[in-house]
């Protein structure tokens, strides 16, 4: 297949860059993206698979994106591409694409200026997706769409799983949890995500609401015949919550909301995981908002710390639940964490702090799909290991110039 290719750093596209010192030259980055063709529509899957792709590629190369609208029928095209800083696409290459029947699947290469805003570590974020519930039972009874939030749950474990190396989709949970009753209560929220984080062996749980599901009418009257037409439209809102399991903080939390025709009947009960809704006007624009919501926790999460526990010890050597599809090679550097909690007056314990001042450090000898094995630099430094310590990538490891594919 030819080569398309796109030079002068994209001129065809705009693209938003804070004013940060450029390194002095560009590194050639390559990976894949896929996307699943629905209902024959192939130029609609390939551009959300080199979407995917780009994305993959700019988080690669140090670049955090908030938006990519760019390929028409295969051909990058002047939409918005908006980037928040680290790197900029000097040149691009769509070197080959591989169709399915049902998927499309694209190679990219793109010339890269790296730029550093950040001390980010390169590794996934391993994150649990839980349930989102629905504030109102009543306002869901349009439709019968009560399963309408375990269906957005799924619906996002299953875009991270697919097309994300910057997020590690472990675990999907979509029942309600019974002693999370109000997302408001952050302490218990906290509290919950403790539990989900350590039981599920992941660093953040993400968790949300869908705060109004309510419909309303519109008449408008024909000027021509005179007859009045009633149009029915339907709210959504989200919100959506990402909280740090270890550390024990809430890292995102925004809500997004949407209005748009609803095309059924109003008697008729709805599916919300069948094709009759994601392809309405009302479902289309929920995945829209999915879409922006899935953008913006990556941006979020892209100057995080990647955190990673250790599961075992065995044979004087460390196990962390941290491997080769979160990015961990062979060689690579951590550093044990010391963690303390303050006790205050009245009894209560708050943090935890972590001190990683003079702490030893371990080298990757082994690596699995979840699992790294690490061997202490120094032999005294194994004492009083335990298990469910933290460990913290270190500063020496290098930013990588490839994607594994």
């Amino acid at each position: 297949m030819a080569i398309l290719t796109m030079k002068k750093k994209l001129s065809a596209i705009t693209i938003a860059l804070l004013t940060v010192p450029m390194m002095a030259h560009a590194v050639w980055f390559q990976g894949q993206g896929s996307a699943t063709i629905k209902q024959g529509e192939v130029d609609k899957a390939r551009h959300e698979a080199v979407q995917n792709a780009l994305l993959g590629l700019m988080y690669k190369g140090g670049a955090s994106i908030r938006s990519v609208q760019v390929v028409k029928s295969g051909v990058l095209a002047s939409d918005k591409l908006t980037v928040r800083t680290n790197g900029e696409i000097h040149d691009m290459q769509v070197i080959r694409e591989k169709r399915t029947s049902d998927r499309i699947t694209v190679t990219v290469r793109a010339d890269i200026f790296p730029m550093k805003t950040c001390n980010q570590d390169n590794y996934a974020k391993t994150m649990m997706i839980g349930p989102i519930t629905i504030r109102s039972r009543q306002q869901a009874q349009l439709g019968g769409i009560y399963q309408l939030g375990a269906t957005l749950s799924q619906q996002i474990f299953q875009q991270l799983q697919l097309g994300n190396r910057r997020i590690d989709a472990r675990q999907l949970m979509t029942s309600p949890i019974a002693s999370l009753s109000d997302y408001r209560d952050q302490s218990s929220m906290l509290e919950v995500a403790r539990s989900l984080s350590a039981q599920n062996d992941v660093q953040y749980v993400m968790f949300g609401t869908i705060d109004d599901l309510s419909n309303y009418t519109t008449d408008s009257t024909s000027q021509l015949t005179g007859i009045t037409k009633t149009k029915h439209h339907r709210s959504f809102r989200m919100t959506l919550y990402v909280v740090d399991g270890i550390k024990s903080n809430i890292v995102f939390s925004k809500s997004y909301s949407t209005n748009q025709k609803w095309d059924f009947n109003f008697t008729m009960k709805v599916n919300p995981d069948s094709d009759i809704f994601w392809t309405s006007k009302y479902g289309k624009a929920i995945h829209y908002i999915m879409k922006r919501a899935i953008q913006d926790v990556q941006v979020s999460l892209y100057c995080k710390q990647t955190l990673a526990n250790v599961v075992g010890i065995d044979n004087n050597q460390l196990i962390i639940n941290l491997g080769q599809r979160d990015g961990v090679q062979t060689g690579d550097s951590f550093r044990l964490m010391r963690t303390r909690y303050l006790l205050s007056q009245n009894g209560t314990q708050s943090g935890p702090i972590f001190n990683q001042t003079q702490s030893p450090k371990f080298k990757v000898v082994s690596v699995q799909t979840h699992r790294s094995v690490l061997q202490a630099v120094r032999y005294s430094d194994m004492a009083n290991i335990q298990l469910r310590d933290i460990m913290i990538a270190s500063s020496q490891n290098k930013l990588r110039a490839n994607l594994d594919d």
